[in-house]
């Protein structure tokens, strides 16, 4: 995985940078800009824009695929937000790179009933690790700073752009907890002593993944001159808990989506 991480990065300044020899406009010899602009035989576009961009998200962080020994389950979205700035730079009429900063709030709650699986609780004032078949309750917070890589298009004679591509973040914040309810836990194996958990919790925010990559897609649309509004996808490539982590017999992704407004600068 950090190889293809590093190899995407490279290519993404190696393209960016290879662009970057060129003057500070473009000149598009087309009847209509993209974003549904005017104009003559000629006109001059800027190689760099820049937006600040403010959104709201829904999602979750969700084993794929939902594993069997998980059923009656409910989900409900924690507010979500997003800030951030992004910089376009233009390498003909219809194609750019973007590239930015941004600051992502992501959460979720999640209730299921469980069978068999293997966890970690405090039962009786004591560490345990077992297979507990029951309710199980969990909640997630983190706070990210994220770096997206994206190409971008954007369709002559309208007002839409796309673009594709990968993010990089660091967690700055988070929270993973939650609890184990109404049922038992057979202690280290299938077939172990059994502990009745009348409500026992658990708490694994140390073992959150202090990065995380993954896909990004978004679609944007102008509005005005200087306003504009987008659609993201993010989908994560890398678990939200660690891969030493074992408290967990499956893996968590990431997986959110945002809208809002963006200002052209």
């Amino acid at each position: 995985m950090r190889k293809i991480i590093f190899i995407t990065i490279v290519a993404f300044l190696s393209t960016f940078c290879a662009n970057a020899q060129g003057t500070d406009t473009t000149s598009v010899h087309k009847e209509t800009l993209p974003f549904g602009k005017p104009c003559g035989d000629a006109h001059s576009i800027p190689k760099i824009e820049h937006s600040i961009n403010v959104g709201v998200g829904i999602g979750a962080s969700s084993p794929i695929p939902i594993p069997n020994r998980i059923s009656e389950m409910s989900w409900a979205p924690h507010p979500c937000g997003i800030l951030g700035y992004r910089l376009r730079y233009t390498l003909n009429s219809n194609l750019g790179l973007k590239t930015g900063l941004q600051l992502q709030h992501v959460g979720m709650s999640a209730k299921a009933k469980v069978y068999q699986m293997f966890t970690q609780a405090t039962v009786e004032d004591a560490e345990v690790s077992g297979y507990f078949t029951g309710y199980n309750e969990t909640k997630i917070n983190a706070t990210y700073l994220s770096v997206p890589l994206l190409f971008s298009y954007k369709i002559i004679g309208t007002d839409w752009g796309f673009d594709a591509g990968v993010f990089v973040a660091l967690k700055i914040q988070g929270h993973f907890g939650g609890a184990v309810k109404d049922g038992y836990i057979r202690i280290d194996t299938p077939t172990g002593d059994r502990a009745e958990v009348g409500y026992e919790t658990f708490n694994f925010s140390k073992e959150l993944n202090p990065f995380n990559f993954g896909l990004l897609f978004s679609a944007e649309r102008e509005i005005s001159q200087h306003w504009s509004g987008w659609l993201d996808l993010s989908w994560a490539l890398t678990p939200t808990l660690k891969d030493t982590f074992q408290g967990l017999e499956y893996k968590m992704y990431n997986i959110y989506g945002f809208f809002g407004i963006s200002y052209n600068l």
